[in-house]
């Protein structure tokens, strides 16, 4: 975590992440961002695009759209 607090919210509860740490999270999460908030994430080739791929469909259906925005499903 570069900036600011995000919070993880996962099935076997909530933790915080603050500037100068590092995390690592399982798959389910939801994060809540705090304004400000910067990191940098590492993640091999692979696993990075199952997770572009659900960045995605959360983004979409948290606008309401249903839509994916790279047109991928």
């Amino acid at each position: 975590m570069v900036t600011g607090q995000l919070t993880f919210k996962t099935t076997d509860g909530s933790f915080d992440v603050a500037a100068g740490e590092a995390f690592d999270v399982p798959p389910g999460h939801i994060p809540l961002f705090s304004a400000g908030c910067e990191w940098v994430q590492f993640t091999a080739t692979a696993g990075q695009r199952k997770t572009d791929k659900a960045v995605q469909r959360n983004t979409a259906a948290a606008a309401g759209t249903g839509d994916h925005p790279t047109g991928q499903t």
